[in-house]
Formats: structure tokens, C-alpha cells, sequence
């Protein structure tokens, strides 16, 4: 009895643990993506307005 509890715990750990990165990496993932674009745009306009 004590094994499976212990069992479950290790597996819910699991899940929570990858939960929490699907949580954090996401919106960090969409955020950096949003800047690099915005980033590249800037970039673009600049080497627009320089020549």
C-alpha cells in the first residue's frame, strides 16, 4: 500500500513538473517571438529610414 501511494506521488511530481513548464516555457517561448519580431521590424524601418 505505502509502494503505490509513493508510486502515484512520483507520477503526479511528473505531471506537475511538466505542467509548470508547458506554463512558463510557453509564454516565455510567445513573448521572446513577439520581440524578435518586433526587433527585426525595427530593424527593417531603420535600414529604411537611413538610406
Amino acid at each position: 500500500m505505502k509502494v503505490d501511494s509513493k508510486r502515484r506521488f512520483g507520477r503526479l511530481l511528473g505531471w506537475l513538473m511538466i505542467l509548470f513548464l508547458i506554463v512558463v516555457i510557453v509564454p516565455v517561448g510567445a513573448v521572446m517571438f513577439v520581440i524578435s519580431g518586433i526587433w527585426s521590424a525595427l530593424d527593417r524601418a531603420l535600414l529604411r529610414l537611413n538610406r
